[in-house]
């Protein structure tokens, strides 16, 4: 079944930015270093802030698998910046 949701209680409570923003790093982290997926198209439109304060991501639709040594320049670079 699908749930409404009152988006004017939503509103109402601010959304906590680090806590979302430190989410979504390690998330991304883990899927780029760990699991070596390249998501090309992370942007806020691509995540929902859901009532219980878990974060939905969404739009897998530009991504890239990448080998043991693109994701070791990705850490350099990473590292480097």
């Amino acid at each position: 079944t699908v749930k409404r949701i009152d988006y004017r209680q939503l509103s109402e409570m601010p959304p906590n930015t680090p806590r979302i923003v430190d989410t979504l790093m390690r998330v991304h982290g883990h899927q780029l270093l760990k699991n070596g997926l390249f998501n090309a198209d992370p942007h806020g439109g691509n995540f929902l802030l859901m009532p219980d304060g878990r974060i939905g991501l969404i739009d897998y639709g530009a991504t890239k698998s990448l080998t043991e040594k693109e994701r070791i320049s990705a850490c350099v670079m990473y590292a480097a910046l």
